[in-house]
């Protein structure tokens, strides 16, 4: 693909903070009410993308430390370049799943767009597939992200998931870690339980796992958009 890094800049720059802004926006309300008494927290970022979320919500609350997630090798090493002067931010190239596995994820979506010289560019769209033919990644499990990582345990942290088709299967796995945390963490997904042909049922079985662990409840419906599971506040 010719001149790659030039179509990531224009999505980066031109496109992508209207598809991210009024999350931002959401997140930034629930995160500035629930830690209140915190003078910074961290952030987890499943599917960093090009790190706009970082790039919006660093202008509105206090970092301490910044962990991307983006299994696009593209993506990745864009990010990696972009952030190269900024300590605060740790940056991985991985899937995130039920295993500790090499997976397949599809980046057909931003191939054909650079291919056809789309003019409204959407690299949002890329997702772990069981199709042999795509690119191959290493895959980790977000519970196994934080055993590696325990100084998580004992900060403020948010964690944003955004992965096209896989958000809920990282839930089922991160609530077993979630009596870990000191506070337990404002947790953002996309609500993509039907892209993999799941249940509503299914997916609701999912979430009511955390009302046990110290969460209030929510409804998935069909159009919920994005969700946000919310500790009671302490």
């Amino acid at each position: 693909m010719n001149n790659i890094n030039k179509y990531i800049s224009d999505w980066d720059n031109i496109h992508c903070e209207q598809h991210v802004v009024n999350l931002v926006e959401q997140i930034y309300k629930k995160i500035n009410a629930y830690y209140i008494h915190d003078e910074s927290i961290c952030v987890v970022d499943i599917g960093a993308n090009v790190g706009k979320v970082y790039d919006l919500l660093s202008k509105k609350i206090s970092l301490e430390q910044y962990y991307m997630i983006e299994p696009n090798i593209e993506l990745y090493k864009y990010l990696i370049d972009k952030y190269k002067n900024n300590s605060n931010i740790k940056i991985y190239n991985n899937a995130v799943g039920l295993t500790d596995n090499i997976v397949y994820f599809d980046t057909s979506s931003m191939e054909y767009q650079i291919k056809n010289n789309s003019t409204n560019l959407n690299f949002g769209l890329c997702k772990v597939s069981n199709n042999p033919t795509n690119q191959e990644i290493k895959s980790i499990k977000i519970s196994q992200f934080f055993q590696d990582n325990p100084i998580l345990y004992g900060k403020p942290c948010f964690i944003k998931i955004d992965t096209e088709n896989f958000d809920y299967q990282i839930l089922s796995d991160l609530v077993n870690v979630i009596d870990l945390f000191n506070k337990k963490p404002i947790i953002e997904f996309e609500n993509n339980y039907f892209c993999d042909g799941h249940s509503i049922e299914w997916a609701q079985s999912i979430v009511d796992q955390y009302i046990n662990k110290g969460y209030q409840k929510i409804e998935v419906t069909r159009h919920m958009g994005d969700g946000i599971l919310e500790p009671y506040y302490e």
